[in-house]
């Protein structure tokens, strides 16, 4: 089994999205809920992203896998709402 990464984009903050969440909108198939982020600092050339509100690590067979355990996740009802995954590598052993 996989692990991916999941990045929650919103134009809205996400203190904003924690205080109108409701019991309903958590996933059984996250590993590891994460938590929401608040605005981040870039280290070396280059700005931040502004519009990462959270993440979480999910477990799944494949990519495919974890984009259709994601189908209807209620962050894609909030306007501009997107959701990013990433793969975790193995870390080549030194």
């Amino acid at each position: 089994m996989s692990r991916f990464l999941v990045l929650y984009r919103a134009p809205v903050s996400a203190r904003e999205q924690m205080e109108a969440a409701t019991p309903e909108q958590r996933h059984s198939s996250i590993a590891d809920f994460g938590a929401p982020l608040g605005d981040g600092v870039a280290v070396g050339e280059g700005d931040a992203y502004g519009d990462i509100a959270g993440y979480s690590i999910l477990e799944a067979d494949s990519q495919q896998a974890a984009l259709r355990i994601l189908d209807g996740h209620p962050h894609f009802h909030m306007p501009d709402g997107l959701i990013e995954v990433h793969e975790l590598l193995p870390t080549p052993s030194a």
